[in-house]
């Protein structure tokens, strides 16, 4: 497969989701509320890197160094990354988050369900070593609050900042 057609595919799949997304909160689109997605994921994204990186730090010194079990390419462009990124933190944001997000929007209690939601989370990324999995979960945490405070699309944006940092961060500075 040619790398033109797998940035196509990425690109396509990546407007496919957010137009589901965007579907789901059609009732409540508005230019503002779309500002605010922007502006609270991209906000959000310097306090989440923080958290995360503080946390993974912490936890390294107790249980090994976190690693990364996949190899990465010599050659990426910084698109290519930010897609992947945000197509990455698009589909966990839409597996983990969104059903908390959902039951904000019932005004029911969702500190349960961020708890479980954030700990599944936590434990998908444990192939990145022990370390990662309460760092992992202080992130899941961090974003449910901003998928119920904020909305989904906010989450979803600063987790894709997140990824895109880290990532960059484990091809250059590793």
């Amino acid at each position: 497969m040619s790398i033109k057609k797998l940035v196509i595919e990425n690109l396509l799949i990546l407007l496919v989701s957010f137009f589901f997304v965007i579907l789901l909160t059609a009732p409540k689109l508005t230019v503002n509320v779309l500002a605010s997605w922007f502006y609270y994921g991209g906000a959000f994204a310097f306090p989440l890197l923080f958290v995360t990186s503080a946390s993974l730090e912490f936890w390294e010194i107790f249980l090994g160094e976190a690693k990364y079990p996949f190899a990465m390419p010599e050659r990426m462009g910084f698109w290519e990354v930010w897609l992947k990124n945000m197509k990455i933190g698009f589909f966990e944001e839409l597996i983990f988050r969104s059903p908390v997000w959902i039951i904000s929007l019932a005004h029911l209690p969702v500190v349960v369900p961020a708890f479980i939601s954030s700990l599944l989370f936590g434990l998908a990324h444990y192939e990145y070593g022990p370390a990662k999995v309460p760092s992992a979960f202080t992130s899941g945490m961090f974003l449910c609050a901003i998928a119920v405070n904020y909305g989904l699309m906010a989450a979803i944006i600063a987790h894709a900042f997140l990824d895109l940092f880290v990532t960059i961060q484990a091809i250059y500075l590793k």
